[in-house]
């Protein structure tokens, strides 16, 4: 399928979205009493990987950022647009944590948002995560009262994962949430921070899984670790685990801070075993535990995510063999310190398991974002696209939707014509209780010609999609993934999912087929 680009006609400078091995690092600068210090400058930092330096592109100081919007604008796709405002998301992880430990991490949080202004000083967003995955309460806003209604309305549950000790499915589930959470926000130019109050989920040990598994857990943890990356994220945990009480994974990870010989071979951080407290600070966030005032806790992590520099490189020499990248800041001025993520993994140029495995968990990991995408109610901003029309086939059973694609927000490569991106769109059915009863899944290209590339930021590409439809679906919700990894989501208006929907005779007539 190869759609002509629909775009306007207007003289402008390409500026086409490639990939890219851009670096961004948000990072806050503090002294030896834990203070945070914002006025330093460009001269200030030295940036390494695997020991070698690094030349900064650019660089921003937190008195240089823009003020922030009351509310927000809605951008050309019809999003929420906060600018390059810093964003918060607080997580409360049900899932992994006692239900004793939850009453009082909830009043945490409770008791954090009730002492700030009734106009938070960024916006925020609440998200709730239990047994049955992620939940968006509030979408990003500046108004303290509707997280503090949000959160009082939020039933409680059992933790039923924690209570039959399914360690390996509350880490899949811990890691779908992070990844979720840096997907759905992507769309947004500003840093974000995951302030996850909770136990967070367990450490686990690789030696005790076989092949397969072992294999599953270094995906997920190197795909997670890079999209923190790209979509700015920065990870705080704020668990309210009892000062004294033991923890499976209380053993944290030690990493080697030495700076290594330019060249040097760097050890994976998590080649050996997996622990939480590593894991965020390899986001470049921080642990707190054992504290018994979390909501103060809180307050110090929302306030460390206002206190950022933001400094950008792109790594040289490239490389593309999937290996750690150790990153190293080092500040000018003797007796400070900086906080930012530690590291990442690179572009694999050619897969490092066995190709059929490989293949294997590409399609699980690709299967796994369109579906949680589908079903977590949560709007997707990576890409920009607009339900234009859905209707039934003329006498037929499917129903037939065409959606325009915001081109400015596709990330392209060269063809032999021009330019060219290959999308995966879903046409999701979800019943009342948001579980998926049906879905389509199509595989489209985009090829746009030299002589339409000048127009290609301020354009839109038209394209079609077909599924059925069944009885009982209230929502059918479109997501769209391009080859940089970027989702976007876009629901049929609800008024017309009924006539989309086929009937229950009309499904047992071609079940006799």
């Amino acid at each position: 399928m190869r759609p002509a680009a629909a775009l306007p006609q207007e003289n402008a400078t390409p500026q086409i979205r490639v990939e890219s091995q851009l670096v961004v690092l948000d990072t806050v600068v503090t002294d030896r009493a834990g203070k945070t210090v914002t006025n330093l400058t460009k001269d200030d930092f030295t940036v390494y990987e695997n020991g070698v330096r690094q030349t900064v592109r650019d660089f921003s100081a937190p008195a240089e950022r823009p003020s922030i919007p009351a509310a927000p604008v809605k951008d050309r796709n019809g999003h929420d647009d906060w600018g390059a405002a810093p964003l918060t998301i607080i997580v409360v992880d049900e899932m992994d944590t006692p239900f004793t430990e939850l009453a009082y991490a909830r009043d945490c949080v409770r008791r954090y948002l009730k002492a700030q202004p009734e106009e938070l000083a960024e916006p925020a967003l609440l998200l709730w995560l239990n047994d049955g995955g992620l939940h968006p309460l509030t979408g990003f806003t500046r108004n303290r009262d509707a997280l503090l209604n949000a959160l009082a309305k939020q039933p409680a549950s059992l933790a039923g994962k924690l209570a039959r000790g399914a360690v390996a499915e509350q880490v899949a589930a811990a890691f779908a949430a992070l990844q979720q959470a840096s997907l759905f926000s992507r769309g947004e130019a500003g840093p974000k921070q995951i302030i996850w109050v909770g136990r967070s989920f367990p450490g686990i040990d690789p030696i005790n899984l076989d092949d397969h598994q072992r294999a599953l857990l270094t995906k997920a943890v190197r795909s997670t670790v890079d999209r923190l990356l790209a979509s700015r994220v920065t990870l705080d945990v704020i668990d309210p685990t009892i000062a004294g009480s033991a923890r499976d994974d209380d053993t944290a990870q030690e990493v080697d801070t030495l700076q290594p010989a330019p060249g040097a071979s760097i050890k994976d951080p998590f080649a050996s075993s997996f622990n939480m407290n590593l894991f965020v600070s390899e986001t470049g966030g921080k642990y707190f535990r054992g504290f018994n005032d979390l909501d103060r806790q809180i307050g110090e992590s929302e306030q460390r995510g206002n206190s950022y520099y933001t400094l950008t490189y792109v790594p040289n020499p490239p490389v593309n063999d999937g290996s750690y990248r150790q990153i190293d800041i080092r500040l000018r001025e003797p007796g400070l310190f900086a906080q930012t993520r530690k590291g990442y993994y690179a572009p694999e140029g050619e897969p490092v398991l066995q190709p059929k495995l490989a293949d294997a968990l590409d399609r699980s990991a690709l299967r796994f974002d369109l579906y949680e995408a589908s079903v977590t109610g949560m709007q997707y901003t990576g890409l920009g696209l607009h339900v234009k029309s859905c209707a039934r086939d003329g006498g037929g059973l499917r129903a037939s939707c065409t959606i325009t694609v915001d081109t400015g927000l596709l990330t392209f490569s060269a063809s032999a014509e021009g330019v060219r991106t290959t999308l995966m769109g879903v046409i999701a059915s979800l019943d009342a209780k948001g579980k998926l009863i049906n879905n389509t899944v199509e595989r489209m290209t985009i090829g746009i010609p030299q002589s339409e590339a000048a127009r290609i930021n301020t354009g839109f590409s038209t394209l079609r999609l077909h599924t059925i439809v069944p009885p009982g679906a209230k929502t059918v919700r479109i997501v769209l993934r391009d080859s940089s990894g970027r989702i976007g989501t876009a629901d049929v208006a609800p008024d017309l999912v009924p006539r989309l929907a086929i009937t229950r005779e009309e499904l047992q007539s071609a079940r006799k087929k």
